[in-house]
């Protein structure tokens, strides 16, 4: 009998085991990663789903990642994978765009300034001749009287 019950368990784990897919899992062959982008995503959906690539707005992986939902998912794992692998050139790219960024604002910033500057002393000089000239009228019109 005790053993009757410990083959019957044995068989029911073993069948429910077999039905949440463990025989495949450990008997199927799994599919290699793929080592290009061009292996992992389809070329056709690529292009339709990443217009901007071709006009040059955006990279492959800015624009697949902004559509993450709209490929494969080998794709987005071969995305994902590439991204966290070159998280540090990411990093170090971004940075060096923000600092560039950050001097064409600090060099914008300074010709506003040097603009704002130089149309104010333009401004004050032609208020001075303004002044000056009603000064020169006003003398002139009482000494006429």
């Amino acid at each position: 009998m005790k053993k009757m019950l410990a083959i019957s368990t044995i068989a029911i784990c073993t069948a429910t085991t077999a039905n949440a897919g463990w025989f495949s899992d450990l008997f199927s062959k799994k599919e290699a990663e793929p080592q290009t982008l061009q292996e992992a995503c389809d070329l056709e959906k690529i292009k339709s789903v990443c217009p901007e690539i071709i006009l040059g707005e955006k990279t492959l992986l800015e624009c697949l990642t902004d559509n993450i939902k709209s490929v494969s998912d080998k794709c987005i794992t071969y995305v994902k994978k590439s991204v966290t692998e070159n998280s540090a050139e990411i990093t170090e790219y971004t940075n060096q765009i923000k600092s560039v960024a950050t001097e064409k604002t600090d060099a914008a910033k300074t010709d506003a300034a040097t603009t704002k500057e130089t149309i104010k002393n333009t401004v004050s000089e032609k208020i001075d001749a303004a002044k000056l000239e009603l000064a020169k009228k006003l003398i002139a019109s009482t000494s006429e009287q």
